[in-house]
């Protein structure tokens, strides 16, 4: 399967590089990309969208990415901006959470999450409440919430998962590793 890390990381090498690391265990090869005007989004089997969520990123996201996943045939990995991708995706309502400091908190999994999330209790994050969905649609499912609420999602029937957090909100590489190597382990099951 081929995918293509579409990194809004802004100047995070490290993230950057941790994430094609944790892909490349699971024989996925990753392309990773700034501009991409420059490349056939057609040619990827699946796509892996990082980067800091905010309203300024999620008008960058180019209009030809959304077209490609909106038949929901390519999996997408959404991990912070990719969130709000998928969210926007199905119609979802994402509202900004202003002037709350980031705190230690525990991932709690939902039955949903407890693969995605397996090996990795208790998760211990530092919570930045970042953003928050208004009611849930009904085509998503919640993987694990925070004490300031939902933190990863998929999709019930197309290959799309969502999750808030970066790798660097993880306490511990490790769980952050586990998580992500999971989650691109579940595309296969789509590809």
């Amino acid at each position: 399967m081929r995918l293509l890390l579409i990194d809004f990381l802004l100047n995070s090498p490290d993230t950057t590089n941790a994430l094609k690391t944790m892909c490349k265990k699971h024989d996925v090869s990753v392309q990773a990309a700034a501009a991409l005007d420059e490349i056939e989004l057609a040619d990827f089997d699946g796509f892996i969208v990082a980067g800091p969520i905010s309203e300024d990123v999620l008008n960058t996201v180019p209009a030809s990415l959304y077209e490609i996943l909106e038949p929901g045939s390519k999996p997408l990995l959404g991990i912070g901006v990719g969130f709000g991708i998928v969210c926007k995706l199905v119609g979802e309502d994402l509202r900004e959470v202003a002037d709350v400091a980031p705190s230690a908190t525990q991932l709690r999994p939902t039955d949903d999450g407890a693969k995605m999330f397996q090996g990795t209790e208790p998760i211990k994050v530092v919570d930045s409440p970042r953003w928050q969905i208004g009611q849930l649609a009904k085509s998503l499912a919640v993987l694990a919430e925070s004490d300031s609420g939902i933190e990863a999602i998929k999709h019930k029937k197309l290959p799309w998962v969502g999750l808030q957090l970066l790798p660097a909100d993880f306490a511990y590489p490790s769980d952050a590793r586990l998580v992500i190597e999971n989650a691109v382990a579940s595309f296969g099951k789509w590809g």
